[in-house]
Order: C-alpha cells, then structure tokens, then sequence
C-alpha cells in the first residue's frame, strides 16, 4: 500500500519527511521518494528499496527546504525502479507530484500528451498526470486551477499531493477513493494519507472527502470541490495540556459521530495525583481508540477502491488471462470482500495486498496492450498534427477558453 506525506512550513522538511515515511512502513512498499522545494528549485531523490536506502542517498544539507512531499510506493504499473519511484516530474521540471490509487484511463491520456510533444520517462500512471497538470497549467496559469482541470479528465481513483517551483508557497492535496488528511499546526500544514505520519507534529486534523481539494500553506488552508466550489471543513483534534493555574484541560472528539467530551480538572480539586493521571491515561486511551478507528476506515476505504479497480480491469480485459489467473484474481476479490467490513485492519490490508499481488499480471497485460494501441496509433498520425476528433485535453482546453 502506497504513503503520503507532505510539509510547508518554517522548519526543515526533509528529516520530518523521513520521518513521516519509516511511520508508513508497516503499509508495505517497494521503493521510496522525497522532492524538496529550495530557492526556487524543484530537488527530487528516489530510490528503490526501503527508506534506510533514500535516507542514505538524498544530500541531506542541500535538500534543506521548508515545503516538500514524500512517497512510499507499491508498483501497479511499471516494476520498482528508481525511475518508477514517486514523486514524479513534469517534462519543464517545475512540477512533482505523489500518487496513491490508480488511474484506469492513463493510457488514453499519455497518447493524447505524447501527440502534444510531451516525453515520458516511466511506465506508470502517475506520470500521464502530473504532465497532463503541466499541459493544463499552460492554459490556465496557476497550479490549484491546473489540478482542477486534470482531475476532472481523470478516471479511477486517487490522493496526490502536488508542488511547483513556480509557485513555492503552496501544496495541493486532492483525494478520491484514497484517504488523505490535512495536519494543522502553528503556521505550518502537513498532508498525509495515514494520521501514524504526522502524529508527533500535530493533532489536528482535516479528512478530505472523495472529489474534495485542499489548497496549504503555511498559515492558513482552504478546501473545495474539483468543480470550485468551497468547503468548510471542521478541525478535528485531541489535545492534554495543564495551564498557569495547574489546571487539567482534556478535550477528545470522536471523528466518526462529531461528539466531543471535555474534562477540566484543578489540581486543589481534593482528587489525589493517581486519580489524576488514571484520567489522564483514560483520555489518551480513548484518543488511540479513535485513532484505530480512523485507520480502519482508511483500510476499508483503500480496500473497497482497489476491489472496484480491479473488477472493472477484469471485466474489460479479463480475456487476456489464461483460466488460472483470471480464478486467482476472483479469489484474492472474494477474500477481501469477506473481510471488507471487518475490524481486523491487518487482515483486510493483507488481503488488500494480495489482490494487488494478483491483479500485477492483469496490469501488465493491459499496460503492452494499450502500449501497442498507442503506437499504433502514433503511426497512424499525421505528422505535425497536434489535435484528435474527441480529445479530451483540446475538450478542456476549449472549456477554459470559453470560461
């Protein structure tokens, strides 16, 4: 299962990036990858493996910024590889962007791109978007309205997290069928796809929901639909402290009904210290039970995205498997349904795994046969000829100039 995680603020981002991601490792991953904004430039290290080995590699003191995203990856498209790792580059090198999800119409995508001149360095989905969020940003000017645009192009499922050198102070956070929450901290935002990322640095959190945007930076957030229109989100947080008059404040809220509970206790109050620290440790224990509960949403939720992906996959392509891999593939399905609405969180994430361990075959059989379309396709066009009947980026382009 591919990890986000993401920073703007005053403090160096890479060490919490690093951070962030050894907290992901538990989720499984083949291959890691940072990319720092630093005076004006877009600084991008990757590597295959564990984190150990993108610790050990990226320049630690010239990669000293204070926005940056960071990537755990589980390959669906394309083997691990440096090149294949996230995050991934637009062609002019102003862009990156990290991905979980999968794209299901990335091949008709990159054909239309590669017919506008755009060059592709990996086999994966990730790249089709971030250029085509490129493209769009000709047309459009800024990055949040770019990413917009590509996302309405978009089918399947997805979080990324995106930054440009052209526009430093900013990350752009969107999910559909992903998990991904924004941290609020003291002029400083993180975005993950996993609260275990940012936990040490803040507990205050935003759950994005499916077709949502957020726009971060380092002193405020905005969200809103893929269509603009604004959200209101609500802050939730579980937060301990004892003020200047040595009194106790708890304050816990239930994510999932809205209900919050508060405590104050003063320290004269007549409650001897072990009364004290045994509701000290009950809020906290009701702070992890919620955080548990949060994480099993998010298990359920990947689970359900990467069912549906892999059942349309099947049902489109499903004969260019042989009997065995086609029953192996319905299997792994069956064995996440049956635990989808469990509250083993372990067992539905290895079954999650498992059928994407499955599915891989599938994914390189539609990925050569939709590699020979394209350059079929290619080779049937007209040189010079920059557009296509139906095009669904010339579709968006003349969308924007009617706006």
């Amino acid at each position: 299962m591919c990890g986000i995680v993401g920073y703007i603020g005053s403090k160096n981002a890479l060490p919490m990036l690093l951070d962030g991601l050894k907290r992901l490792e538990y989720r499984g991953y083949d291959s890691a990858g940072v990319a720092i904004l630093r005076d004006g430039k877009m600084l991008v290290q990757k590597k295959v493996g564990k984190v150990s080995e993108l610790e050990k590699n990226v320049p630690q003191k010239d990669f000293e910024g204070t926005i940056g995203i960071g990537h755990t990856r589980w390959a669906t498209h394309g083997e691990p590889s440096d090149i294949n790792s996230h995050p991934h580059t637009s062609n002019d090198g102003t862009i990156s962007m990290i991905h979980n999800g999968i794209i299901e119409n990335y091949q008709a995508i990159k054909t239309k791109l590669e017919k506008l001149g755009y060059k592709f360095k990996s086999a994966t989905d990730t790249e089709a978007l971030v250029i085509l969020i490129e493209e769009m940003k000709k047309v459009s000017g800024d990055l949040e309205t770019a990413v917009r645009l590509a996302l309405r192009q978009v089918e399947g499922t997805y979080g990324i997290a995106v930054v440009s050198s052209q526009e430093p102070d900013k990350i752009i956070a969107a999910r559909k069928g992903s998990p991904l929450i924004i941290g609020v901290g003291d002029d400083e935002h993180f975005v993950a796809s996993d609260a275990a990322a940012i936990i040490p640095y803040t507990r205050q959190v935003v759950y994005l929901e499916d077709g949502e945007i957020a726009v971060l930076s380092r002193q405020k957030f905005e969200t809103k639909t893929i269509d603009n229109v604004g959200k209101v989100k609500q802050i939730h947080e579980v937060t301990f402290d004892i003020d200047a008059n040595g009194i106790l404040h708890v304050s816990a809220k239930d994510k999932a009904t809205g209900k919050e509970n508060k405590i104050t206790i003063k320290a004269n109050s007549g409650l001897s210290e072990a009364e004290i620290q045994q509701m000290e440790e009950d809020a906290v224990k009701y702070a992890d039970e919620d955080k548990k509960y949060r994480e099993l949403v998010d298990a359920r939720n990947a689970a359900d995205g990467m069912v549906h992906s892999v059942k349309k996959s099947l049902s489109e392509h499903g004969d260019k498997l042989d009997a065995a891999e086609k029953e192996a593939i319905e299997a792994a399905i069956k064995d996440v349904e049956e635990v989808l609405q469990s509250d083993d969180k372990d067992a539905i994430e290895a079954k999650t795994t498992a059928l994407t361990e499955a599915s891989q075959k599938l994914g390189e059989k539609v990925y050569a046969e939709q590699q020979a379309q394209a350059n079929t396709e290619s080779a049937q066009q007209p040189e010079g000829e920059k557009t296509v009947d139906g095009d669904v980026v010339d579709a968006e382009f003349e969308e924007v100039k009617k706006d």
